[in-house]
């Protein structure tokens, strides 16, 4: 029963080695059906800009009326109501509808409608550069080129229709021609830079080239317009508006452009949502994989602990068996029994170190444990933790200024709790390593500030100075890490000179004082916490940094090694001095060029 119950023991453990395996597992595939859901939001952007974008191109053309611009966006309702920007379309689609409102009207509308798709779908926000380009060009300015020719196109056309133009109209078509080649500018920088991003730059040639044949016939306009004699400026627009401004053209060659873009905006949606499927199934078959591994592990260390433990159990039997019948044949056979002593003197001693054996792989398993459960631990302790916190202060509220005498119950209470807390934020600094934040800061203004709010809560028995010597010079850290090494230290100082604080009586120092300075050091700063103690003897140093050692009758022997392994991530290291009766010093060296190691959070 017993090594089926170690069997089972060891069984669990395997188990319990998969749960950080199975975590990662969910995470990397939450991750990616989050992405994969992103892009499947970014197509369905791209289909209702694909429907919005040719009737905006028809209204400005002509080729479609009211009516039918209005059925024509009627197909990509269900595509808006996918986006949460279904009340909007509807408003869009009604205007357009409208006989009243003017074509330009329209279509401004139309393109604020295709920008807000660009932002609805996040397909502005997306991390690919090449498609974030891309949307660039086709929700943002290719529909902003559009309105720009249409509303000089319409200044073009109200010049021409009262046969004659003067200084103020050609002020305002050239204004009109200003914005046009402004748009012209944005949207061929946004195709140069999904050029760049892309790995075939070759889709990008054709895109180009209506680009600047757009580009072009803006120049020649100009051209002809700074060309022509005074008084001529009417005739010139007319033959612009015939030949190199013709609205049919551009419209033709900007309906162009845009079926090139979406094509390719949609190819790259399609392939990167397509691998991020194929990621997915890899993923979740190689997640079972591990499972079904590990499953056949323990049930394969489960027989061969049963077999092992049995053999065990048998040579036990066997020498206890052995072990009586020598008792019984002493008297007559002497030497028989002096032989079966020893072999029972031989068997204890194997079985002792068999013990010793087994009692360190127990040893071993603990402390491997101890960093994969630490975060279960600290989850399920920080619950009641929270919920006696809670009580206490509702039930300080309840009989504050009553008179009942247990102020002093609840204060216990509070730093019980707060102790508790202490002890399992020490228990996660050692078992867990978070990722540094680090960025240059003043380290001088930081710890004068973080000491200042630490002094607060210290024993006021303490007396607490600070000296700082590194003036304006700026070095990378992570504050809040950095923040819990350096109270780490001026807690651990305090409780060495006046343990809690509360009984002066049992103060082992008669004046405790503590001090921080700071100072350069080379290429290193360093942050020097020193105190007047009793010092540490030359055996505790020798010990003090190793896990789960303390010479104090509470805590748990964390919080040192979890102040050495934040400066670790830092680049940094600790060096301790002390004397017996003269006190001790902490120094804390970081690297002002900030070459410390990026780690990430274990599981």
């Amino acid at each position: 029963m017993a090594s089926r119950v170690a069997g089972l023991r060891l069984t669990a453990i395997v188990f319990v080695l998969l749960v950080p395996i199975l975590l990662l597992s969910h995470l990397t595939l939450n991750n990616l059906r989050r992405e994969i859901t992103q892009r499947e939001r970014e197509a369905t952007g791209v289909l209702l800009a694909n429907v919005v974008m040719p009737v905006a191109i028809g209204i400005a053309d002509g080729s479609l009326d009211s009516a039918k611009g209005a059925a024509e966006l009627a197909k990509g309702k269900a595509f808006a109501a996918d986006l949460g920007m279904d009340k909007a379309y509807a408003e869009m689609t009604a205007k357009v509808a409208s006989a009243a409102m003017a074509k330009g009207d329209k279509l401004f509308h139309l393109v604020r409608s295709i920008n807000m798709i660009g932002t609805q779908s996040s397909l502005l926000l997306d991390t690919d550069p090449e498609t974030t380009f891309l949307a660039q060009t086709n929700v943002q300015n290719l529909p902003e080129l559009l309105l720009s020719f249409h509303d000089l196109h319409t200044v073009l056309q109200t010049s021409i229709a009262t046969n004659g133009i003067d200084a103020a109209e050609i002020r305002e078509f050239l204004f009109k021609l200003g914005g046009l080649d402004a748009a012209i500018e944005r949207t061929r920088n946004s195709v140069v830079r999904a050029q760049a991003s892309s790995g075939n730059s070759g889709v990008y040639d054709s895109s180009l080239e209506l680009v600047d044949d757009i580009r072009n016939d803006i120049d020649v306009t100009l051209d002809v317009l700074g060309s022509a004699p005074e008084g001529g400026e009417w005739l010139a627009l007319t033959m612009l508006a015939q030949q190199t401004l013709n609205a049919g053209r551009k419209y033709q060659l900007e309906r162009a452009m845009w079926n090139q873009t979406m094509r390719r905006l949609s190819v790259l949606l399609d392939e990167r949502r397509d691998n991020m499927r194929q990621q997915l199934y890899w993923n979740m078959g190689i997640a079972a994989l591990c499972v079904l591994l590990g499953a056949g592990a323990a049930l394969g260390m489960f027989r061969s602990t049963l077999r092992r433990l049995d053999h065990v159990a048998l040579a036990k039997e066997q020498a206890d068996a052995a072990r009586l019948e020598a008792e019984a044949m002493a008297d007559t056979v002497h030497k028989v029994n002096e032989e079966v002593t020893a072999l029972n003197r031989n068997l204890a001693d194997k079985m002792l170190r068999l013990k010793e054996a087994q009692d360190e792989l127990v040893k071993r398993g603990r402390m491997e444990q101890l960093g994969q459960l630490t975060a279960t631990v600290a989850h399920e302790i920080r619950n009641p933790l929270g919920a006696v916190r809670t009580s206490a202060f509702l039930l300080e509220r309840k009989i504050r200024g009553k008179g009942l005498g247990v102020e002093a119950q609840i204060e216990r209470i509070n730093k019980g709790v707060t102790r508790c807390d202490d002890i399992i934020t020490q228990l996660l600094d050692y078992s867990r390593t978070k990722q540094l934040s680090c960025r240059p800061d003043n380290l001088d203004n930081w710890l004068a500030t973080a000491v200042e709010e630490e002094a607060q809560r210290l024993p006021a028995a303490v007396e607490i100075t600070c000296t700082l010597g590194l003036g304006d010079l700026m070095v990378p850290f992570d504050p809040s890490r950095l923040r819990r090494a350096v109270i780490n230290l001026m807690n651990n100082a305090c409780e060495a000179m006046v343990g809690t604080g509360e009984d002066a009586a049992r103060f082992t120092t008669a004046h405790p004082r503590l001090s921080l300075s700071t100072h350069r050091e080379g290429k290193n700063v360093v942050i020097s916490v020193s105190d007047n103690g009793p010092g540490i003897s030359p055996e505790n140093i020798a010990r003090i940094r190793e896990p789960l050692f303390t010479t104090k009758s509470f805590g748990t022997g964390l919080g040192l090694p979890a102040v050495e392994k934040i400066l670790e991530q830092h680049g940094g290291r600790l060096a301790i001095s002390s004397a017996v009766g003269k006190g001790s010093s902490f120094d804390i060296y970081l690297p002002i060029e900030g070459n410390g190691e990026t780690y990430t959070e274990a599981a």
